[in-house]
């Protein structure tokens, strides 16, 4: 089975034009092969693992990497939060949700499985596999569970980096809980409740105090080549 997964994954990372449906299942793929119980190296790729099951399940709860960039996006608007220009708080979170971790881990996981990597090496497939993944990801939340106890050692380990970003919120009773990617009208932006034709990919914050922190995302940056 090892061996039809890694020919499949060597016909779809040398395609030059990913769909939405290929990258979805180049993302099943690469997560069978992760659930090998004999895959070496398996814990070096548990990021890898949380963004293949953030593509296959409407809410992530249980995830080490998914709480961590909670903590990195938190800590990002915290730090930014009194700088008057809007521009550069959108380019620090855009950074943040470029995904530099999956394209890193994806890379590394080829390599060591054999599959000639033209996926993460060439800008051209790089960009259309993260569009598609993006949109296949949209309005599917990384959140805290609404309940943790301290007794259960997942609890126990997620309440760790809660507890960190509880210590720099925001503002008073108020720091960051969730996220997802959207897209939301730009009419929002200006005020006017008559939608336009145009929509902004945002992320969205979701705060203890059940505020939703909405922030467009430097889309051209998202996807352009890194320098």
């Amino acid at each position: 089975m090892k061996v039809d997964i890694k020919t499949k994954l060597d016909s779809l990372c040398a395609k030059r034009d990913l769909s939405e449906s290929d990258v979805s299942y180049l993302m099943v793929l690469v997560r069978k092969y992760l659930e090998f119980p004999n895959m070496e190296k398996k814990r070096e790729f548990i990021p890898l693992k949380f963004f293949c099951d953030w593509t296959l399940h409407i809410s992530i709860e249980h995830s080490i990497p998914a709480m961590e960039m909670l903590v990195k996006l938190n800590d990002t608007i915290v730090r930014l939060k009194q700088v008057p220009d809007n521009n550069l708080l959108m380019k620090e979170i855009t950074k943040v949700v470029s995904f530099p971790i999956l394209k890193d881990q994806l890379h590394k996981f080829l390599t060591f499985i054999g599959v000639k990597d033209e996926l993460t090496t060439k800008d051209s497939n790089w960009t259309a596999f993260l569009e598609n993944y993006v949109e296949i990801i949209r309005d599917q939340v990384i959140t805290f569970p609404d309940q943790m106890n301290s007794e259960n050692w997942r609890h126990k380990v997620l309440l760790t980096y809660y507890n960190k970003i509880k210590s720099n919120p925001i503002k008073k009773g108020c720091w960051t809980i969730g996220l997802s990617l959207s897209l939301i009208n730009e009419n929002f932006f200006k005020g006017i409740s008559i939608p336009s034709q145009h929509f902004l990919f945002c992320l969205i914050l979701y705060s203890s105090d059940t505020t939703k922190i909405v922030i467009p995302l430097a889309r051209q940056e998202m996807f352009q080549a890194e320098k």
